[in-house]
């Protein structure tokens, strides 16, 4: 980046600000409002956002929160907004649209003016005009219209009660009555058609349905005779299903709102709006996965509050499924008395609208007349470390990979630890059930077993954070009450504690053995053999066999690398184009005794800008700084042209944010790399790299080359100049992807 172009960019923006050109709710602060307030929200749903005319950046909305001319309200996905302005005029906006409040024309009228620019709108008004598409839409008093924009910038003008009147540029007028539905072109109206009340949907004209995983099957089901069956998604785009002798329908839904509208012989019927919404999880927290309770006796069942849910329903099942017991309350905790028996205990969200928000999950739990106490506990001991394994007989490589990595890990095959965890007998038990976990909720334990005395030995385990609970079992069977979840970390180091008969070890890793030096020539014939192999053009080493044994490392800096860019598709209909400039790149040769081979570690970076190719699809993007970066480690076998290692990218990837935004992503992924040297001498060095690294949503498979001069070469120091480039294909999940590409000049300073 230039840094004098940053400064003064800070500078001019600290000179909007002083004169009042730009507001600090750019940055979260709160906007300023010019004006006399003319309505309010009065229900606000997740992400709604407004803009006023003093400001330059989206803002949150909540209920109460006053609306002002020149406001624009933005409603992303899983968002919803009702809105009551002057005049009673009521605005119900569903996901994904987009609507302008502007003043009275200066014509002397005072009808508030509503700028529709897209998404599903329904309006209850007074007299009011709303323009979209190049239309103006006039309501009279109490008139209830919905406006859905569909794809080819159409527009669909639903009139349930009272009238309106359609104008083209003030040119022409069209009146249209109550029960009409419209269809209007940018410059035409291209349909006219009656609602027919005798074929309708069945259900509320809105709905909400929540899912945990896409897409979902929903059957829509109506009564009358139609035809077919007309279903917008929540881009615009339309489909028409034959539904003729049918009255339902089951299809297959993603997120998002969904309109659905009927045709019948004499018309269409009214249009009724679905929204799917991915279902926020409500964590369950008491009882326990396979926690005894005591029968007949009120247990306390807790969850965590959710955002968006205002009513809680405690729903007990026995192992057929059977409802046993089900209670709400808004608040996340409710008491409840079992008989005895096995039970299956969730709990369901009701939101302001009365859909049912399901359960991801149920916890098991057993009720029990007498359960046994909890047995008293000690902390766990770690055990000395019993070896086992070996790498005799492998590659020289992993052997170095493993002395390389498992000393900074402190853990690997070489070695298995023991943890003994120990408690106090219970009375009346018989055996004994431990559990140990990564988290506190035990829903899917890493250790579930059942010992008859009072310990209990793991090995292999990792070093880390673990819980743990112990219950005892009695002559019967049945397990009685669980110790409390208890944290632990588990170090292959770890302090004596005095006075205390349950201590922990301190283990230290003993070294391996030292290798075996490497054979040496013993005879002229040896000496002469391998000479002759590197005469024959495997050229792998710059300097000479001495040269090797004497240096340890063989570093080169190079810069100047990249001009370069990418192609990349956000989502369906998102696709953004960009430009990197390489930074620096940083190549290693380690040199080690193994069979005389080179570890070969490379580092890079990438910097750059991101905008969206078309931008209409995205009005409010701005650019998107990114950066991208790998380390790669590499080991070739002497006298080959061949290396083969591991790359670790640094990478980004982009994702919708909300309807207008687009933001970065990044991520950590790995994958192996193959390498091939083309040419290695006194003047000239090439190679060509193939590389897969995968992470999280993300496939990238990578095509590197390079080509370089050697100007200058001295054992102690040697520069070069030459060619770079890569091709790198990114897939995301659902397909989406692109192409990253770069290629450019540089130059590289070793020594």
């Amino acid at each position: 980046m230039n840094w004098a172009f940053l400064l003064l960019f800070i500078e001019v923006l600290l000179l909007l600000f002083e004169t009042g050109f730009l507001e600090t709710s750019m940055f979260g602060f709160s906007q300023k409002q010019v004006g006399e307030s003319i309505g309010y929200f009065s229900v606000t749903k997740k992400n709604v956002k407004r803009k006023s005319r003093n400001s330059l950046v989206w803002s949150g909305s909540q209920n109460d929160d006053e609306i002002y001319y020149f406001d624009s309200i933005l409603t992303l996905e899983q968002s919803s907004a009702h809105l009551i302005l002057k005049d009673d005029t009521r605005l119900s906006v569903s996901e994904n649209t987009l609507v302008v409040v502007e003043p009275p024309k200066v014509d002397g009228s005072d009808r508030l003016r509503l700028v529709f620019q897209k998404g599903h709108l329904r309006a209850t008004t007074g007299e009011t005009d709303i323009e979209s598409n190049s239309w103006v839409i006039e309501t009279t008093q109490k008139s209830d219209v919905r406006l859905t924009t569909l794809s080819d910038e159409k527009v669909e003008v639903e009139v349930t009660s009272g009238e309106i009147v359609l104008s083209h540029e003030g040119k022409k007028s069209t009146q249209v009555e109550k029960g009409t539905v419209v269809s209007l072109a940018p410059n035409e109206i291209l349909n006219v058609e009656k609602l027919e009340n005798n074929v309708q949907i069945d259900g509320a004209e809105e709905l909400r349905i929540y899912s945990h995983s896409w897409p979902i099957k929903y059957s829509t089901s109506w009564s009358g005779e139609a035809s077919s069956l007309r279903i917008v998604n929540s881009s615009g785009g339309e489909s028409s299903v034959s539904v003729k002798n049918r009255n339902q329908y089951e299809g297959e839904y993603r997120q998002g709102t969904y309109l659905f509208k009927l045709k019948g012989e004499g018309g269409v019927s009214r249009t009724v709006a679905r929204n799917f919404w991915d279902a926020p999880i409500i964590h369950l927290i008491s009882p326990l996965p396979r926690d005894r309770v005591q029968s007949e006796k009120e247990t306390l069942f807790i969850w965590n509050q959710v955002d968006g849910v205002e009513n809680y329903r405690l729903v007990i099942q026995d192992m057929n499924d059977n409802v046993i017991l089900k209670k709400e309350s808004s608040r996340s905790s409710l008491r409840a008395s079992l008989p005895e028996g096995e039970y299956k205990w969730k709990v369901i969200g009701i939101d302001s609208t009365g859909a049912e928000i399901p359960a991801l999950y149920d916890y098991r739990i057993y009720s029990v007349v007498s359960p046994l106490e909890a047995p008293r506990i000690y902390d766990p001991q770690i055990r000395a470390p019993a070896k086992s394994g070996s790498f005799e007989g492998k590659p020289n490589f992993f052997k170095w990979v493993f002395e390389l990595f498992v000393s900074a890990a402190e853990a690997g095959d070489e070695y298995t630890y023991e943890a003994l965890f120990e408690w106090e007998s219970v009375a009346g038990a018989q055996s004994y059930t431990i559990e140990i976990s990564k988290d506190a909720l035990f829903r899917d334990p890493l250790v579930l077993a059942s010992v008859n005395g009072n310990r209990f030995v793991w090995s292999k385990f990792v070093e880390g954070r673990y819980y743990w609970r112990v219950a005892a079992g009695g002559e019967m069977g049945p397990l009685g009450y669980y110790t409390r979840p208890t944290p632990l970390i588990l170090r292959f180091e770890e302090y004596q504690q005095k006075d205390s008969q349950y201590q922990k070890v301190t283990v230290r890793k003993t070294k391996l053995k030292e290798k075996k030096e490497n054979k040496t020539l013993s005879t002229n014939k040896d000496i002469q053999n391998l000479k002759e192999k590197r005469n024959e053009g495997e050229k792998l080493k710059r300097k000479s066999s001495q040269d090797t044994v004497n240096r340890k490392f063989y570093n080169r800096f190079g810069f100047g690398y990249f001009a370069s860019g990418w192609s990349l598709t956000a989502s369906e209909d998102v696709k953004t184009t960009g430009s990197l400039v390489g930074l620096f790149e940083i190549e290693s040769e380690f040199y080690f005794n193994l069979g005389d081979g080179k570890i070969y570690a490379i580092a890079e970076a990438q910097v750059g800008d991101a905008k969206p190719v078309d931008e209409d699809q995205l009005p409010f993007q701005t650019e998107i700084s990114v950066w991208s970066g790998v380390v790669s480690l590499n080991y070739t076998t002497p006298y080959t042209y061949f290396y083969y290692g591991l790359n670790t990218r640094f990478g980004f990837e982009f994702e919708r944010e909300d309807n207008e935004i687009i933001d970065v992503k990044r991520g950590v992924r790995v994958g192996p790399n193959l390498g091939y040297i083309i040419e290695d001498t006194e003047l000239l060095f090439s190679d060509v790299r193939l590389s897969a690294v995968f992470g999280d949503s993300v496939t990238e498979l990578g095509l590197d080359f390079r080509v370089e001069y050697i100007v200058f070469n001295e054992p102690d120091l040697n520069w070069s100049m030459g060619l770079s480039g890569q091709v790198i294909y990114q897939m995301l999940d659902g397909g989406h992807g692109g192409y990253i590409y770069s290629i450019g000049p540089g130059a590289r300073l070793g020594w």
